[in-house]
């Protein structure tokens, strides 16, 4: 991977498919040990000169985390599941955690889902039994979803992020995207907090916010 021409970096987190776990989602993380180092990487990343794999990659900050406060989170009763491969539906999904308590509805969007409980108590029983066991060829990760942020702030970050990735373009004149996905578990993405690269701008793994679909940026994911 072409990210070794960037001083200070200390992670790189890239999602694979759980369809296919040869393949990336079109996205990865950088994670740098400061400000500085991220600020560096992302405009060295961003002059259109570097491809991953052949792909022209964007470059551009990761959208910060909010976390909920314990109070909030001790009222939810919904669970954010992740790693879901195509097989698996919503039925499946609602009989598979049936079995730990009442289930009102369930939410597939894409390889993650939302399971909404009836009580917190079998949501919480439910998480802790099934996170970790295999489902459909997949290993299931479940945790608390966590309850929307304010509308209208993330829809301003959207759009701020729209503005960018559209000034990169104009100021490359136009790229040349990769029409197929690269097929190593690796690929080149997003740089996470401190600075997303993604082959195309597109959304990558979601945070767990159950009021709208949201580009992942975090939990992941």
């Amino acid at each position: 991977m072409p990210f070794h021409v960037s001083a200070g970096l200390v992670e790189v987190i890239i999602y694979s498919s759980p369809d296919d776990k040869k393949k990336n989602r079109g996205f990865c993380f950088l994670e740098y040990e400061s400000h500085k180092a991220a600020s560096l990487a992302k405009r060295r990343l961003g002059t259109g000169r570097i491809k991953v794999w052949g792909c022209d990659i964007i470059v551009d900050w990761a959208d910060p985390q909010e976390e909920p406060d314990e109070q909030t989170m001790s009222k939810v009763k919904v669970l954010y599941v992740r790693n879901l491969t195509q097989e698996i539906t919503e039925e499946a999904l609602k009989e598979e955690f049936e079995n730990y308590g009442n289930v009102e509805r369930v939410k597939k969007i894409k390889d993650y889902a939302f399971v909404h409980f009836e009580d917190r108590e079998c949501a919480i029983k439910a998480m802790q039994e099934l996170d970790g066991k295999e489902l459909g060829g997949a290993r299931l990760e479940v945790s608390l979803a966590k309850p929307p942020s304010d509308k209208k702030k993330k829809e301003e970050i959207l759009r701020a992020r729209e503005r960018r990735m559209m000034q990169m373009l104009h100021g490359r004149g136009g790229l040349d995207w990769c029409s197929c996905a690269p097929t190593h578990a690796a690929a080149g993405g997003v740089m996470r907090g401190r600075a997303p690269a993604a082959p195309h701008p597109r959304a990558p793994c979601a945070r767990g916010d159950y009021g709208l679909c949201t580009f992942p940026t975090h939990h992941t994911f």
